[in-house]
């Protein structure tokens, strides 16, 4: 009898702290601060890197790691490896947002920042990086791929993932509601893409790295690299596209082109090519 006294006097003080609580009535103190985390996998690319960030708490040991999209993706694949330290408290949420700003800002864009973004109420990727930061997620996917024995897990993995038909279901539907349910966003993609492509520095970019020896395919036939089953399965696309099509060309052009379509290319100066 007593216990059940005891609990229905517990449960009852619990109600009344939450009301309390939720009411504004009590609270906790607010911590603002400013933290740094250092990534510590040594077998991960981002080893020696550093995340600054901003948190606003009322517990202090709440194991908030930030929000950023490299850390997020460091501390999703190695959740224990990591050195996280508090800088500096502050007042207020003004004060934190000032502070934050002017913690990344010098060092943004470094080679071992592994910020985005410039915090604060800045919070939106700063135009010079757009560049930089494509260009070394190129030259380290590119290292990474050289490497068979990484590419060999890695082709492992996606075809375990891909077995799954949840997750071929899941990514349908997501791919679906993301791009072909949405037109204007597809569009808006679009335009980015086609800006960012053609800005001179750019293109320089892509096209010494994919130059040559550069090229990881330099000098090798892609189909040394497929499997009969894929090999099978492209052959049979091609075989599809290519149903009812003739070869047309006017000397410097080639086109692969439907029948109903051979006169209006004839009339343009095409002419049957092999069949």
């Amino acid at each position: 009898m007593g216990g059940v006294i005891y609990q229905a006097t517990l449960t009852y003080f619990i109600y009344i702290f939450q009301v309390l609580y939720y009411t504004k009535y009590i609270s906790f103190s607010m911590y603002y601060y400013t933290y740094l985390i250092i990534p510590t996998n040594k077998k991960s690319g981002f080893y020696g890197h550093v995340y600054f960030g901003q948190h606003q708490t009322e517990i202090l040991d709440d194991n908030y790691t930030g929000s950023g999209k490299l850390i997020r993706r460091y501390i999703n694949k190695h959740p224990n490896d990591y050195y996280k330290e508090i800088i500096k408290f502050y007042n207020s949420q003004e004060e934190l947002n000032k502070a934050e700003y002017e913690l990344i800002h010098p060092h943004l864009g470094k080679d071992y920042c592994m910020n985005l973004v410039e915090g604060g109420i800045f919070g939106r990727l700063h135009p010079d990086l757009y560049i930089e930061i494509g260009q070394k997620i190129s030259i380290k996917n590119k290292e990474l791929w050289n490497d068979q024995e990484y590419r060999e897990n890695l082709m492992k993995k996606r075809k375990e993932v891909w077995d799954n038909p949840e997750y071929r279901e899941q990514q349908s539907k997501v791919h679906k509601d993301y791009y072909i349910n949405n037109p204007e966003r597809c569009k808006e993609i679009s335009i980015k893409q086609k800006e960012y492509h053609s800005r001179p520095e750019v293109r320089k970019f892509y096209s010494e790295i994919n130059s040559g020896s550069n090229n990881p395919m330099y000098g090798k036939n892609y189909r040394d690299y497929m499997t009969d089953e894929a090999k099978e399965i492209q052959g049979k696309k091609q075989s599809n596209q290519m149903k009812g099509r003739r070869h047309l060309s006017n000397g410097v052009d080639h086109v692969f082109i439907k029948e109903e379509l051979w006169d209006e290319y004839l009339n343009k100066g095409y002419h049957f090519g092999y069949k």
